[in-house]
Order: structure tokens, then sequence, then C-alpha cells
């Protein structure tokens, strides 16, 4: 499977990466929003799935409207895909992962957005839990069958 890979910690974008590739999985890393944009763009038409971090530098996002949307960083990941329309992209429906140490913070802003409709096929996977390898595998598994 091939995977877009959006984390901007080094050491865990590695370890990410160490962990799926050493399961034949294909990554394209990306450190920041260029990044992600670059691949992106570059391997739409293969990419299978997205693991996207939400909290990192917005810089790279198209307009300050979209920057002030990330709400001081934290939903950084959340815009980018927004922004390139990959939550309605039926290419990509039940095939995004968000994996962020801020799901708490996330679902609070889930609510008072109203945004429950978006988020219905996105796996939210936090970092903060003790299984998450065993439940991105698992999304892994049920996307490939």
């Amino acid at each position: 499977m091939n995977i877009l890979l959006l984390e901007d910690k080094a050491a865990r974008l590695y370890e990410l990466e160490k962990l799926l590739t050493n399961h034949n999985h294909t990554i394209f890393n990306c450190l920041d929003i260029y990044e992600a944009d670059q691949n992106f763009n570059r391997n739409k038409e293969t990419i299978d799935c997205l693991i996207i971090d939400l909290a990192m530098n917005p810089e790279g996002l198209i307009d300050e409207e979209h920057i002030k949307n990330t709400i001081n960083g934290y939903f950084t990941g959340w815009i980018w895909l927004k922004v390139n329309n990959i939550i309605t992209d039926l290419k990509f429906i039940g095939k995004i992962i968000i994996f962020s140490a801020y799901t708490d913070l996330f679902g609070e802003h889930i609510i008072q957005h109203n945004l429950a409709n978006e988020v219905k096929n996105i796996c939210i996977i936090s970092k903060n839990d003790s299984d998450w390898k065993t439940k991105i595998f698992n999304k892994l598994e049920s996307i490939y069958i």
C-alpha cells in the first residue's frame, strides 16, 4: 500500500516510516505542508491512504484565512486535508487516518463547529493511546481488503 505520511516530528516520522516499510508499505514521508503538497500532487494517483498529524507549523497553507483556521497550528493537518479537497475526494473516503496527540482538542472542535459529517469516514487515533500501532494496522488492513 502507498501511504502519504505527514508528520512534522522527524523522530516520529522515522519511527512510522520504519514500522510501515517493514510491513511492505511504500511511504511518501512529509515533514511539513510544502512536502505534503509536493508528494500529494506528484503521487495522488498512486496514494492509497493518508496518515496525517494535526499539529504543525501552518506555513505553506494557501492564505491567511487558512492559517487562522489552524488555531495556532493545532489543526494544520486538518486544514491541509480540507484545502486540497481530500476529505471529499471519493478516492480517499475511508482512507484517511488522523494520528495526533491533540485528538481530544480536535473532538471538541468537531462538536463546536458541527463537523461530524466531515469526519465520519476518518479514522482518528491518538498518539497517547498505548495501542496506537495496532489501531493503525487494523485500519490499514480494513482499507486493503
